[in-house]
């Protein structure tokens, strides 16, 4: 529809006021709030990420459409909630501490709640103990942290041992990314999973979920 093809060309074009204008004019008009999330809001943000591995966006860019993307989730999502089914499972998710980079991490959260996962956001620079905390409180099944510097990596393994201590690994899958990741970087820090983007992420939660032993 016209109306979601100038939804994504503004998150790509870093234009936060018409994007927010069409999302509520979409609302207004009873549209299909999966589809505007998917194919406006994530496809706009998808074609930000192609601009920025082509060096024609930079750090700034990514920051600005975070934020313009990050709005119009928080305006999509309570209409989302209301129509939502049984819960495949509850994520823990957000950004390690000393790091504010959080556009992949909202869109995975997105992407988890269209795909029917209830999901707690802690958002960007939180502590490690935190994760698991928060897991605690809400019988979570799966952790996620993302972290896009290098030098927030070593949370990652911070958690890992901070479960191992707490007698609590076997309790909770774990899964990682970020801008400097690997799949044999996560493998390495040893997390259960690692995404390079929201599909394969909650494609990857799916598995864990359904799978006592999980993936490795």
């Amino acid at each position: 529809m016209e109306l979601i093809q100038s939804l994504a060309q503004a998150l790509d074009e870093l234009d936060e006021d018409k994007a927010v204008s069409l999302v509520r004019t979409a609302i207004e008009q009873k549209m299909d709030l999966l589809k505007v999330l998917q194919e406006g809001v994530m496809a706009g943000l998808a074609s930000v990420n192609k601009k920025i591995d082509s060096k024609e966006y930079f750090l700034a860019e990514m920051i600005a459409a975070g934020e313009t993307a990050k709005r119009c989730m928080e305006l999509i999502n309570p209409h989302l909630s209301k129509s939502s089914t049984v819960s495949l499972g509850r994520v823990v998710i957000g950004v390690a501490k000393d790091d504010m980079h959080e556009m992949g991490k909202n869109l995975v959260v997105a992407q988890l709640r269209i795909s029917g996962f209830d999901v707690v956001d802690l958002g960007t620079d939180v502590p490690t103990i935190q994760f698991i905390e928060k897991a605690e409180e809400t019988g979570a099944n799966i952790i996620g942290m993302s972290a896009f510097l290098s030098t927030t990596t070593p949370n990652f393994t911070e958690l890992i041992n901070y479960l191992k201590d707490s007698g609590l690994r076997q309790k909770y899958k774990v899964i990682v990314g970020g801008g400097t990741t690997t799949e044999r970087f996560a493998q390495f820090m040893g997390a259960d999973g690692w995404a390079p983007n929201a599909v394969k992420a909650t494609e990857l939660c799916k598995s864990l979920v359904a799978s006592p032993g999980g993936v490795r």
